[in-house]
Order: structure tokens, then sequence, then C-alpha cells
């Protein structure tokens, strides 16, 4: 500072201490832009950040990850379900469940067998497949009683492995079965249901509500409609075939 070109009275009392004054105030006030702009490397941190003041925009994309994010914070509202896929444990949902996947048959059949002992001619007829799951099967049968000219049409439980259960409710079944079902129990043990028609006569019989399961859980749960015919009823069931024949419609659930 050239102290020629002040007054003498003013000069006499400039000294450096003074100036040193001056200056520290001018740094204090004017300087803090310079100070802020040549912070030391990684001086910054939490106590200099003022609370929300790292926003969305100061973010570089792409760098926050999985360990960044507290657990169990994030929610449905911040995930867009669309993009998700199938959970590998949850892809046999859509086919499983108690009460999944609706099981339903029909099928009508002509009798297939017929002797004066309807215990003989049961033996004899062919099975008419209704439906199966896991080791369950449900099948029916149609013959025919040639001496009292009846017609019978009769459903069954089948299992394959053993420890099954059979829970039948009929207003006329023989689930002498229940609740246990193996594959060595007496078929006349798995009926579900049955009924006869007398000679030219149309008759039907229901079984609602059966359970039939194996050890494993999976089985069905299912009603049982069915019609017999004998000879020529003045007013049969349109939905069977003529003479001796039966039908069969068979609506319910696989489960699990």
């Amino acid at each position: 500072m050239n102290t020629n070109r002040i007054p003498g009275t003013i000069r006499r009392h400039i000294t450096f201490a003074n100036l040193a004054a001056s200056l520290a105030l001018f740094l204090a006030l004017g300087g803090v832009s310079y100070a802020a702009a040549t912070l030391p490397a990684k001086s910054v941190g939490t106590k200099q950040l003022k609370k929300n003041s790292v926003t969305s925009a100061k973010l570089k994309n792409r760098t926050i990850t999985a360990s960044d994010i507290r657990s169990n914070t994030l929610t449905g509202n911040q995930v867009n379900e669309a993009t998700l896929g199938t959970v590998p444990r949850a892809a046999g949902a859509d086919q499983a469940g108690s009460a999944t996947n609706q099981a339903i048959a029909y099928a009508t059949a002509t009798s297939s067998a017929s002797d004066d002992n309807p215990d003989v001619a049961r033996a004899s007829a062919k099975e008419i497949p209704l439906v199966s799951h896991g080791a369950i099967t449900i099948y029916a049968k149609c013959f025919t009683e040639t001496d009292a000219k009846r017609t019978y049409y009769e459903t069954y439980a089948r299992t394959s492995a053993p420890g099954s259960l059979l829970i039948g409710y009929s207003t006329s079944d023989d689930a002498d079965g229940n609740p246990s079902l193996n594959p060595s129990t007496l078929e006349t043990d798995r009926q579900l249901s049955y009924t006869y028609s007398g000679e030219n006569s149309s008759s039907y019989d229901y079984a609602t509500a059966a359970s039939v399961l194996g050890p494993e859980g999976r089985g069905l749960m299912f009603d049982v409609l069915a019609w017999a015919r004998n000879g020529s009823p003045i007013d049969p069931p349109k939905s069977l075939p003529e003479g001796n024949s039966c039908a069969f419609q068979l609506t319910g659930f696989k489960v699990n």
C-alpha cells in the first residue's frame, strides 16, 4: 500500500495490526466462495449435508444397489407388478389348490354284461372310465340281471396307493372302505353309488360331496348323477341309448 497519498494524521494511526484485521474481515465476508470451491477431497460428510438436500437429479443413474437399501423397506407401491414373472414355487399354483381344475365327465354306455346272478354280471362288466387324478380313479359299470330284468349302474373309486381315503355320501352307496381305501379293497367296498331300473323302466341316483384322496392329499371331490334304463320305458331320458343302458355325469374338482 502506498501510504504517501494518505493524510498524515490517518497515516500515523495505520499499523500492521490494523492491516491484518482488515484483511481478515475481507476474507470472512468475501472469501466464502473461494473456500467452498477449494474444499479438500473427501472432506464433506453427513454433518455438512442439509436434510433432504440430495435429490434424484443429483444421483447418478443406475448407481443405487441393493446394499444401499435397508432390508424390508420397499413395498408393493414401489414395484411395477407388470414387470414381475411367475414366482418359481408359485408356478404350480395355477394347477393346485383345494378347489381347482374343475373335473367334468359324462359318458353313456349300453349294458356290457348280463347274468341271472348280478354278482357274476358285475364281475364281467366293462369298466367305464370317468376321471383320474393322482392315485385316484373313478369309473362306472353298466350290467343286467336277466331273470329279474333289471339294469344296474354303479360307480366306484380305485386307488393305486395304500393309505387313501374314501368318503362317500349318497342315497344308496356301499362304500364300506370308508374312510380307508387301499389297492386291495374289494370292489364292492369301493362303491360310491348305484341304482337299478326294473323291466321297461328307467331310474337315477346321485352321490353328493364324495371325496376320494390319495395319501399325498391329491384326489377328487365330486357329485355323481347317473341313470339306468331297462327295455323300452314309456318316457325314457333322451340321453340314454335304447335298450339296456346307462348314463353318468360327474362334476367336481381335482384337489392339489
